[in-house]
């Protein structure tokens, strides 16, 4: 395994070890994704995104079932998938206030503004 492979590792476990502080940010994301050369690693990087996507699919889900407004709105077809979100992330601008927000949160506000529901 490679040092970046490593690094792409530590990273991701950290961020799914379920502590609020271990959340990968904006920055991070970005330069994760400058340094995935491999197939192993674009497959961590997809494996984060699918867990986000995830997430925010049961989050939608439990809204739906409790008849509450969802975050956000896509189209049953063709289903979001890892490369979709990550290049939402990828066309945030990057600056000083936003490389350290959560990349989940700044994937909400995307998914937010590209599928808006009709209220």
């Amino acid at each position: 395994m490679s040092r970046y492979q490593r690094s792409l590792l530590a990273i991701l476990i950290a961020a799914c070890s379920g502590s609020a502080q271990a959340e990968v940010n904006l920055g991070d994301f970005r330069e994760m994704v400058s340094v995935a050369k491999t197939e192993n690693d674009r497959a961590i990087l997809n494996l984060y995104l699918s867990g986000v996507l995830g997430a925010y699919g049961w989050a939608n889900a439990t809204l739906a079932a409790r008849h509450q407004p969802l975050l956000f709105c896509a189209p049953a077809t063709p289903p979001l998938l890892p490369e979709h979100a990550q290049n939402m992330l990828l066309e945030i601008p990057l600056n000083e206030l936003n490389k350290g927000m959560p990349a989940s949160l700044m994937l909400a506000g995307a998914l937010q503004r590209a599928f808006p529901c009709k209220r």
